[in-house]
């Protein structure tokens, strides 16, 4: 992609102060990172997708910042739509969207095509390009910074029922057995797919590098069934980086040289953001390990000094 223009940067340098500012937050709330309130996942009004995991992350962060009732969020033109406005005074939050909608020739970079062409030219001459990623940078606000509220009472209070925390939506709490059932079917997914994932009956935590393989104690050895799950994801992310798959620094190589500790730590960082963004997709809390609480201090000043670091 190209290099960032003054608006992207200003709104990157926007993010990173936010999630910065959540890490320092949460070594003084018991490591809360993420989803206190255990609202479900942030989407977009009025057509209520998802979010990239990132952008979920940011505007996570932003309803929980905020105190906002559900991370629902809209662009100016779609609330015009629907014939909402955007509150006076309120500032929204930037995201970054990917945009997949030409060619660039794999000979000549130089040479690019709308998809509407490459979808015209024949399989030979498609194989001649490549997609090219384009940024687009778009400013999203929550329906708590609309006028929805008050005009469209009965569709916000809905909203609110639908995508707000546990408490609004009266749902049933995080351990009940529809909840258990649904993690205990993205864990077999995961057997299935990623890696496997297998009991430890020592009562410790770990991913294995060589065996390739996630050991998670029984869950009655967790306090908490949210501290479970967000173990056994923590785990499942750093499987993600074996060298088979996204070949992460930070992930030890079987009989490898042992990755520096900065690289290590780094390597935690990833393991607990993305790790927030699924138990906040499961409509759970996001916390940070004791273990990592204690390496706040380095984050964060690593997020401010390096661009690249996030």
């Amino acid at each position: 992609m190209t290099q960032k223009n003054h608006q992207e940067q200003k709104a990157s340098d926007m993010q990173v102060d936010m999630i910065a500012k959540a890490l320092e937050k949460a070594t003084q709330n018991q490591g809360v990172l993420l989803n206190a309130e255990r609202r479900t996942m942030p989407t977009l009004f009025p057509r209520g997708k998802g979010t990239g995991g990132f952008n979920s992350l940011i505007l996570g962060l932003h309803a929980d910042e905020s105190g906002y009732k559900t991370g629902v969020y809209t662009l100016f033109n779609e609330a015009k739509k629907a014939e909402i406005s955007i509150k006076q005074k309120q500032h929204g939050i930037p995201v970054m969207f990917t945009r997949w909608d030409s060619y660039t020739n794999i000979k000549n970079p130089e040479l690019t095509i709308s998809k509407a062409e490459y979808n015209a030219l024949s399989e030979a001459d498609q194989a001649l390009y490549h997609p090219k990623p384009t940024r687009d940078m778009r400013v999203l606000f929550n329906i708590d910074q609309t006028t929805m509220s008050s005009v469209k009472k009965e569709d916000y209070e809905a909203l609110v029922k639908e995508k707000g925390s546990l408490e609004m939506r009266e749902a049933k709490p995080v351990d009940d057995n529809v909840n258990r059932i649904k993690v205990n079917d993205f864990l077999l997914k995961i057997r299935e797919n990623l890696v496997p994932v297998r009991r430890d009956s020592t009562g410790m935590a770990h991913y294995d590098s060589v065996k390739d393989s996630v050991y998670i104690p029984d869950q009655k050895r967790f306090e908490h069934y949210e501290d479970y799950v967000q173990e056994s994801i923590r785990l499942i992310v750093s499987a993600t980086g074996h060298q088979q798959r996204l070949a992460r620094q930070g992930v030890e190589i079987p009989n490898g040289k042992a990755p520096e500790q900065d690289t290590v730590n780094r390597e935690r960082l990833v393991v607990e953001l993305a790790s927030a963004i699924k138990m906040q997709e499961m409509g759970m809390t996001a916390r940070l390990s004791p273990e990592s609480q204690a390496l706040v201090p380095e984050w964060t000043k690593a997020l401010k000094e390096s661009p690249c670091y996030l």
